[in-house]
């Protein structure tokens, strides 16, 4: 563990995205590109890496892959992120279940999910599938800048947690190779031994 923590310390001195944690930001309809939209794509992924500091994945268009490629470069992205984010639409994405099939290898992989639906009237989606994966997606409705907020906020406390949690283990692994005892809360009780 000490030395897996100081190669990665050494390699965040000399590749600036090692040190940045990565978003899956799921690919979406090519009517979501356009940045003439208010609701789009390339505006969330650049508020994701520079108002946030994300590195954003994919970097390239895995949709153009055959689906065997495609399965395993998400895959491979999806292991590399700290959350899923993915902006929905009241059609599919073809080839048809890849908005899906994003969603689930992310949910496979445990990964947080921010899934945005705007003003998406769920009644009136003919695709019934499509409808119930919009469904349980938990895809949060309202407006988009509302929606940046929230996935802001949500993301920067939970990396701030993970860290925490990576310095708490730091700090128990150099105290167990120093020989130096786990500290004693001032509220535990000392033992008293009765004879």
């Amino acid at each position: 563990v000490y030395l897996a923590n100081f190669l990665v310390e050494r390699v965040r001195k000399f590749v600036p995205q090692a040190s940045k944690p990565c978003v899956f930001l799921a690919q979406s309809h090519a009517d979501l590109d356009d940045e003439r939209k208010p609701v789009n794509r390339p505006k969330l992924e650049r508020f994701l890496a520079n108002e946030c500091g994300f590195e954003v994945l994919p970097t390239s268009n895995l949709l153009e892959l055959e689906r065997d490629e495609y399965v395993l470069a998400l895959r491979n992205d999806v292991s590399r992120s700290f959350a899923f984010v993915q902006i929905l639409c009241p059609k599919p994405l073809m080839p048809k279940g890849r908005d899906q099939l994003q969603f689930d290898e992310a949910h496979d992989s445990n990964l947080p999910p921010f899934c945005y639906r705007g003003d998406i009237d769920l009644a009136s989606i003919k695709d019934d599938a499509h409808r119930s994966f919009i469904e349980k997606s938990g895809a949060i409705a309202g407006q988009f800048e509302g929606f940046k907020l929230h996935l802001k906020e949500t993301l920067c406390k939970l990396i701030e947690e993970q860290r925490a949690g990576v310095r708490q283990y730091q700090e128990a692994d150099r105290r167990f190779r120093n020989g130096v005892p786990d500290p004693v809360a001032d509220d535990a009780m000392a033992l008293v031994r009765v004879a």
